[in-house]
């Protein structure tokens, strides 16, 4: 090894390795929005089978609220033969990173269950 080559190899490593540090920080902020938005698509299809269903409104949105983000809003328009659900959650990236905040906004429309009268008591 010539000495004019001396301490090269250290310094390729501390240019390269920010950059590397770099790439890995956004390829985990990306895999952790995929998780999170396909934890709210999961959620969403849920409460729209729920809501489908004739469940109670209190009951499907704590339901859905407790597995998705904090944050998240679930709002829930029933008409007599269709129900409309939108379900909106922040991402945040971890902490001290500087990634950008996302928000999920997920729609989604179903038919629901005629509704029956009640039975007479026996």
């Amino acid at each position: 090894m010539r000495h004019a080559d001396r301490g090269t190899a250290t310094a390729e490593v501390a240019v390269a390795l920010p950059a590397l540090l770099a790439v890995v920080a956004i390829a985990l902020w990306g895999i952790a929005a995929a998780a999170t938005r396909l934890t709210c698509v999961d959620a969403l299809h849920i409460a729209a089978r729920a809501t489908a269903r004739g469940e109670p409104l209190p009951q499907i949105r704590s339901r859905t609220l407790s597995t998705t983000p904090p944050g998240t809003t679930l709002t829930i328009t029933r008409t007599q033969d269709s129900a409309h659900l939108t379900l909106t959650a922040p991402f945040r990236p971890l902490a001290r990173l500087p990634l950008p905040t996302l928000t999920f906004r997920l729609t989604t429309e179903t038919p629901t269950e005629p509704t029956q009268p009640p039975l007479p008591d026996p």
